[in-house]
């Protein structure tokens, strides 16, 4: 079977969280395998990463995006699992090296559905068994397969994120909510200045307002 071969190469060392809560959960990275270690920074549920060290103590030693630290293990699925949830959350992307077809069904005999092009890059929707044909999502709709040896195969998730990258994230997140607050409050007032000169534009002469003698009549 040669799928063993570059598609289990691609996922041999991926790990992706599984935290319970869904996207806004996250586990914190420590900078040694100890829940009393450092936080180095946090990685959120279905985000990627590779592992470089498994420990005695059930913990993996990671690297996803800038951060590297250690996870325990209970918090990560891997090998077969990570790959299936790779691809139904559309991580695994194929970008073809060349004009390619797409065609129905796994092999060189089958209806061509469309062609792809250079540095196109697709969704991966699965391997075949043999490994050498890749099912891509075309658009809405459409999905065929393509020669695996015409495609660059990528995977492309959501990485862990530093302090320094958390504080950064957060001040910038601050100042756009305070320059939106402003914004809404300049705005505002421009409106009510506009309504009052509106307002005082047309307002009639009163009755009892005097007309001065020397404006002719």
């Amino acid at each position: 079977n040669t799928a063993t071969s570059s598609e289990d190469k691609l996922f041999a060392n991926i790990a992706i969280t599984k935290v319970s809560g869904g996207a806004e959960d996250y586990v914190n990275v420590r900078k040694k395998p100890t829940t009393e270690s450092k936080v180095v920074g946090k990685i959120y549920n279905n985000s990627g990463a590779k592992i470089l060290e498994k420990t005695n103590n059930g913990w993996y030693k990671i690297v996803s995006g800038n951060c590297t630290g250690y996870i325990k293990s209970d918090f990560f699925v891997t090998g077969s699992s990570a790959k299936s949830r790779a691809l139904d959350n559309g991580y695994v992307q194929a970008e073809a090296k060349d004009a390619i077809h797409v065609r129905a069904e796994a092999n060189t005999n089958s209806k061509v559905v469309t062609n792809v092009y250079k540095n196109e890059t697709y969704t991966i929707k699965k391997f075949d068994k043999t490994g050498e044909w890749i099912k891509v999502k075309i658009k809405a709709g459409v999905s065929g397969w393509i020669s695996a040896q015409y495609a660059n195969v990528n995977i492309n998730m959501e990485t862990a994120i530093t302090r320094k990258e958390e504080k950064a994230k957060i001040k910038k997140e601050r100042e756009a909510a305070k320059a939106a607050a402003e914004e809404e409050a300049r705005r505002k007032a421009e409106e009510e200045a506009a309504r009052k000169a509106a307002e005082e534009e047309a307002e009639p002469i009163s009755k009892t307002q005097r007309i001065p003698d020397d404006i002719v009549r």
